[in-house]
């Protein structure tokens, strides 16, 4: 059984990864028309909600592995520690 997490996560001053849902940041996509609805927003793949809230993952015992385009895993958190430099 794998215990894989298949989601964009984002990283975190306290070391810990967040996972965000809700209301997507708009200024973040490149080349969005302006003035869309949210209907139509939706309709090309962006959040919209009214609520968004960060669900932080971490802790000693949690191991993050990246996965490049080829499916080389990548440690990124292990034991608490980030491994990136």
């Amino acid at each position: 059984m794998s215990n894989s997490l298949s989601m964009w996560l984002s990283s975190d001053n306290s070391g810990g990864l967040a996972r965000p849902t809700g209301s997507s940041i708009l200024g973040a996509y490149e080349d969005l028309p302006e003035g869309l609805s949210d209907d139509e927003l939706r309709g090309i793949g962006v959040n919209r909600a009214d609520v968004h809230t960060d669900l932080m993952i971490g802790s000693d015992k949690v191991e993050v592995d990246g996965l490049h385009a080829g499916g080389d895993a990548v440690p990124l958190l292990r034991e608490g520690d980030w491994q990136l430099s």
